[in-house]
């Protein structure tokens, strides 16, 4: 059984960085952890990883554009193949203007698309999630949580007494109080963590540098960043000013770098157009964003990722006409970019076109491999009543998408519809336990086992499966 008390993954999270409160000007640099493969085993590890999903999922808007979330996992894939020892990943990204990234315990990676649109290359967007994945290969969350268990909390009375003391005190000094007291708890943490930063520095270079990035990108977006992060001029906030992410670490991380052979920069037109889509998606409005993009066509900026982001604000400003003329002249000068023909097939839907469906079902014959044309076909199969063909697409590339939430319950209403009820159930059961939301999963395996009454060992299988997740939320809820 997991012994993990809540105040130790409390305290190891607020000193990693998984505890935050985000506002518009907040930048939460990646921090490194400890590594370990003692302390917690990879089951226990997987679990807390469920429950960190899980409140990820309650807190924050988590972004779930697929193409975003396909080029994310590519490059996240393309990081880890250089990594010892391997580990499954599953990349995801929250919908928060914030520059952040956090590594979850059993593999788990997350990023705002704050950092997305920040990034002004890819490989500097790659060495925050080399840090990142070096977080999880190395263990440190793991190592982080024996470290808090063993430590006293002799805080804990100082941090009751402020919040009783709440009612009679102002919210500034009681705030103040509680920081206050957590602190000299959290810089014995942060002081544990620093033995362990120049190997994860290391590492996580190394990691960038072989998957063929420029190693410099990560000090100089650290450099850069460093800029823009909070002024803590509250008293209260003093004790915790010793952020990993300093001077000296800059310093040395610009000093590993030099070690390396010099890479050009490489310019990754997806890294370009996955930014610019996700600004115009992200968009706090979209008369401004639309402006943005119109401006710098004006300007004559015939860049393709400035003429994607101009069409793709078209679109959200319900100027489809103006979008799908922009999306055909890019699909004849790019003939080889799958995001095109997306994007002119959203167009082509939101002007209430027939000729998506078309225009889909060309494009995923041309690139098989790009699952967000697969799902975006099978879907508008869907909406054209076409639910057989939706799931014959669908299983045809079940192998690339099953981590994916949306693919399963995609696939479960085209089940539903040509009435494979059980096969539907297991589907969006699957979704939600991707979802890790345990307890609609089990719902939904509970109706196909009571569908299953004639067909035993496929019943005793979905029993099996509904015991098994039983117990997982039995444990998790322990945690």
């Amino acid at each position: 059984m997991l012994a993990v008390s809540k105040a130790a993954f409390l305290t190891l999270c607020l000193c990693m960085g998984l505890v935050t409160t985000t506002t518009k000007a907040e930048v939460n640099l990646p921090e490194m952890g400890v590594p370990s493969h003692t302390t917690i085993s990879p089951s226990d590890e997987k679990r807390l990883g469920r429950a960190f999903m899980r409140a990820v999922s309650m807190q924050t808007h988590l972004f779930n554009d697929q193409p975003s979330l396909f080029y994310l996992q590519k490059l996240g894939n393309q990081l880890s193949q250089h990594t010892s020892p391997k580990h499954d990943f599953f990349f995801f990204m929250v919908q928060d203007p914030s520059i952040n990234a956090f590594a979850g315990p059993g593999g788990y990676v997350g990023i705002n698309t704050g950092l997305v649109t920040t990034a002004e290359q890819e490989a500097e967007l790659a060495a925050v999630l080399a840090h990142e994945i070096t977080h999880v290969t190395q263990r440190h969350i793991a190592r982080g949580i024996e470290h808090a268990n063993e430590s006293t909390w002799p805080s804990v009375g100082a941090i009751v007494a402020a919040l009783l003391l709440g009612g009679k005190l102002d919210t500034a000094v009681t705030s103040g109080a509680i920081l206050t007291a957590a602190a000299s708890k959290m810089q014995h943490t942060i002081n544990y963590t620093r033995r362990f930063e120049c190997e994860a520095d290391r590492i996580g270079m190394r990691v960038l540098f072989e998957s063929g990035f420029d190693p410099t990108a990560m000090p100089r977006f650290f450099s850069r960043m460093q800029h823009r992060t909070l002024d803590f001029n509250d008293p209260s906030m003093a004790l915790l000013r010793t952020h990993p992410v300093t001077e000296e670490r800059i310093a040395d991380s610009q000093n590993r770098a030099r070690f390396y052979p010099s890479k050009p920069a490489q310019i990754n037109d997806e890294f370009s157009l996955i930014k610019a889509r996700v600004t115009v998606i992200t968009a706090a409005t979209r008369h401004d964003v639309l402006r943005q993009f119109r401006q710098q066509w004006l300007h004559g900026n015939q860049n393709p990722a400035v003429r994607y982001g101009y069409g793709m604000a078209l679109i959200h400003n319900h100027q489809q006409v103006k979008a799908i003329a922009i999306f055909q002249n890019l699909c004849k000068e790019f003939p080889s970019q799958p995001l095109f023909k997306l994007s002119l097939a959203e167009a082509q839907q939101a002007a209430h076109i027939n000729s998506e469906l078309k225009t889909l079902e060309a494009a995923q014959k041309q690139f098989p491999d790009y699952n967000p044309l697969q799902l975006a076909y099978a879907e508008s199969l869907l909406e054209h009543d076409k639910p057989e063909q939706s799931r014959q697409v669908l299983l045809n590339f079940e192998e690339g998408n099953k981590f994916n939430a949306q693919y399963h319950l995609l696939l479960s209403e085209a089940q539903g519809r040509t009435n494979r009820l059980i096969e539907a159930y297991q589907s969006r059961a699957q979704g939600f336990i991707i979802l890790n939301d345990l307890e609609r999963a089990v719902m939904q395996l509970e109706q196909a086992y009571n569908l299953a009454a004639h067909k035993p060992r496929l019943r005793h299988k979905i029993g099996e499966k509904i015991k098994q997740l039983r117990r997982e939320i039995a444990i998790i809820s322990e945690l």
